[in-house]
């Protein structure tokens, strides 16, 4: 079930994690902002050049939540941390690196694109963006007074690498261990954009002609060269050969100008008639447009909440809404000290568990047990009253699953013989929750 788009603090933000990219950030940045992402989630891995420097502008206007991220393989550590502390925030987000550009076609926005290819399917959560690989063009030494857009301009062929970054409903996603294919839970996919359902992270043959990637993945071979000092994200032993290097450049045989003729029409568009994306006019622009309107969402959040308590609902208006009210409850919490009136928010709070309550009752799925589970530290705490008989009615849920498993599960399922384990275990831990509570 589709959920109201009014709700969130932004329509489609951006994860990465960065390391050394001080001379390359701004344009990042300032393109992506062209054509819609709403915010930036950035995980700075103990960065020593100037990147966090040229952030701060960008984190001074909202545009940007920045987290130190200090250590060795930061990865998959980071995106997961993205993906527990925000996924209710943003309607759609996207793993995304610092030398991937999204590029969607004619002059749209990112999440119109991926509105138009996953509507009318309830089971697609993601859309899978095939990558075009740009090789340094003969460039051996860094030229940092331009942008990657307007130093590398030849190609790889569309099918030369298959490979796939995701813009994804976040809360459909249990984890991340895959930078190109998203671990949901049950019952959902990603699509490319001819509606294919992924069964890997490789798209082939690739689609590309509504939106792609610009992956700049060698830039210059002095800057190629200055990345494998800096070492690989996730196996911190991997090292960038010559023979890559050389693999993409002599494949990289296609003009391709493409992003610089859009970047200026879409410049065009918001009245940015000189310079480029670099134009320090366009954090002016953006930074107004992009600010959140708490008001917007505080009416948003009375139009899903009062039906639950006013028009005295049967119980199938709570049927497939858990995304909905779980997604209330964590912006209703976004909203203490943006409005006078703090028992009006708690009042969200507290509307919002009460509903998800009634949606237990509704037959849920397991997708949507598993999406309530990962929030319980947050919900149990508060002590709201809906919150114990959440617990209650979780403790009774994971039951009925468990005995499910022993009677279903073959022995040799190790996958589902470890959610067994691992439920077990969570039902235990609101046992005790339970009994602390009731003494």
């Amino acid at each position: 079930m589709s959920i109201d788009k009014n709700l969130f603090l932004y329509d489609l933000a951006f994860v990465t994690i960065m390391k050394c990219e001080g001379p390359y950030v701004k344009e990042w940045l300032d393109w992506h902002l062209l054509v819609g992402v709403d915010h930036f989630f950035i995980y700075d891995n103990e960065s020593p050049d100037n990147q966090r420097e040229v952030l701060q502008p960008y984190i001074d206007a909202g545009l940007v939540t920045y987290t130190f991220f200090p250590g060795t393989s930061p990865q998959f550590p980071a995106y997961n941390d993205a993906l527990k502390r925000f996924r209710f925030l943003c309607r759609y987000m996207a793993f995304i690196d610092g030398d991937e550009f999204v590029c969607p076609q004619n002059g749209k926005k990112i999440a119109e694109v991926v509105d138009e290819i996953l509507s009318g399917k309830p089971y697609a959560a993601g859309l899978a963006l095939n990558w075009h690989f740009f090789g340094a063009g003969g460039q051996r030494e860094a030229d940092y007074s331009r942008g990657v857009m307007e130093r590398f301009l030849y190609r790889a062929p569309t099918d030369f690498e298959g490979a796939v970054k995701n813009v994804v409903n976040p809360r459909k996603i249990n984890y991340l261990d895959d930078p190109h294919r998203m671990t949901y839970y049950e019952g959902f996919v990603t699509l490319n954009e001819d509606g294919v359902i992924m069964t890997s992270g490789s798209n082939k043959p690739a689609t590309d002609k509504k939106m792609f990637i610009h992956h700049y993945v060698t830039k210059s071979y002095e800057e190629y060269m200055k990345k494998n000092q800096r070492g690989d994200v996730v196996y911190t032993d991997r090292k960038y050969k010559d023979e890559s290097f050389n693999a993409v450049e002599e494949a990289s045989t296609i003009f391709d100008d493409f992003i610089l003729h859009d970047r200026a029409e879409r410049l065009g568009r918001i009245g940015i008639l000189t310079g480029g994306a670099e134009d320090a006019n366009l954090l002016e622009k953006f930074a107004p447009l992009k600010k959140i309107d708490y008001q917007k969402i505080f009416v948003t959040l009375v139009n899903n909440l009062i039906p639950t308590i006013s028009q005295n609902p049967s119980p199938d208006f709570f049927a497939g809404k858990m995304e909905t009210f779980l997604t209330c409850f964590k912006i209703a919490a976004q909203l203490h000290g943006k409005f006078g009136n703090e028992s009006t928010i708690k009042f969200f709070e507290e509307s919002a568990l009460n509903a998800v309550h009634k949606t237990l009752m509704t037959g849920i799925s397991v997708a949507d047990v598993k999406l309530l589970l990962s929030e319980l530290a947050e919900i149990l705490p508060t002590k709201y009253p809906a919150a114990k008989n959440i617990c209650q009615a979780c403790i009774q849920i994971i039951q009925s699953y468990l005995n499910h498993l022993r009677g279903n599960v073959p022995t040799y399922s190790f996958i589902l013989w470890r959610e067994y384990h691992e439920l077990s275990e969570f039902q235990n831990l609101l046992k005790a929750y339970e009994k602390i509570e009731n003494n």
